[in-house]
């Protein structure tokens, strides 16, 4: 079997889970609240410009400050709210698979 069929049928597998189906309602909820999805959408590309920028440590920890708590009054928003905690149960799920896939491999190449 190619790689290419292995990680599709594992794409098919997670999008099976609990946690896919939550975040994607979750997502389809927030899609009803345009200004605030468009809100999150600047935030989330502020957070990448800074987090890829040059700025001091002291500079980027200020402006993720101002950042974070322009998150957590979005985040007010039930919508928002369940957004975040579906993509957070999402993602600690993604890092389970992938550290299960990196213990397994590390352990065939210890061998």
């Amino acid at each position: 079997m190619s790689i290419d069929r292995t990680v599709q049928g594992l794409i098919n597998e997670i999008k099976l889970t609990r946690e896919f189906k939550e975040l994607k309602q979750a997502i389809k909820n927030l899609d009803k609240y345009k200004d605030i999805k468009e809100e999150i959408e600047s935030l989330q590309k502020k957070q990448m410009e800074l987090l890829s920028s040059n700025k001091s440590p002291r500079e980027a920890k200020s402006n993720m400050k101002i950042i974070e708590q322009q998150f957590k009054s979005l985040s007010k928003h039930p919508n928002v709210n369940n957004m975040i905690k579906s993509k957070t149960s999402f993602n600690k799920m993604m890092n389970n698979i992938y550290e299960k896939i990196n213990k397994a491999l590390n352990s065939e190449l210890n061998q």
